[in-house]
């Protein structure tokens, strides 16, 4: 049961992140070595506090003030990249430079925002605020990097980075 609660305590709660990637159709292109792709995303991180856990683990003998804080980011985003790769004898390197192109941003300001609820002998109180920031339309750019060898008894094996120095402006 400690574990579990200094686990939560450290990673902010009990986190969910949900993501969705569409490819827009027509808008993806490909040509050689190079790629024009367009994706549709949508990003969302949902996080718990982890004095609810605590709470429903330990019960409030314990715990006269615990913190309900919870997390919340949404994000849509349309992605318009440029991608190309260079071969090499036994290895391929790539690169996407791509726009990115803010639909709507939804998020909890985890800073400006607090709740608690104190627990006593008689009986359970509490109160709380909440400061969410909204943006509609925003730019920005991002750039992937990737890596993958030439087959090797039926194997290959790549790694990337996504979203490399990427920013949006809301």
């Amino acid at each position: 049961k400690s574990f579990i609660l200094n686990r939560l305590d450290n990673n902010g709660g009990l986190r969910f992140d949900l993501d969705g990637h569409l490819a827009i159709p027509f808008l993806n292109f490909s040509l050689g070595n190079m790629v024009l792709s367009s994706n549709m995303n949508y990003l969302s991180t949902y996080a718990l506090p982890s004095g609810l856990v605590r709470l429903i683990l330990e019960g409030n003998a314990n715990n006269p003030n615990i913190d309900m804080t919870f997390g919340l980011e949404v994000m849509g985003v349309n992605e318009f990249g440029f991608s190309f790769a260079v071969p090499f004898e036994s290895y391929a390197v790539g690169l996407t430079v791509k726009y990115l192109q803010g639909l709507f941003y939804m998020g909890i300001d985890q800073d400006s925002s607090s709740a608690n609820i104190f627990t006593s002998d008689i009986g359970l109180y509490g109160g709380g605020k909440y400061l969410i920031r909204q943006g509609i339309g925003g730019k920005g750019f991002g750039l992937d990097l990737g890596m993958i060898t030439r087959e090797i008894n039926g194997w290959t094996f790549g790694a990337s980075m996504i979203n490399v120095f990427g920013t949006i402006e809301w």
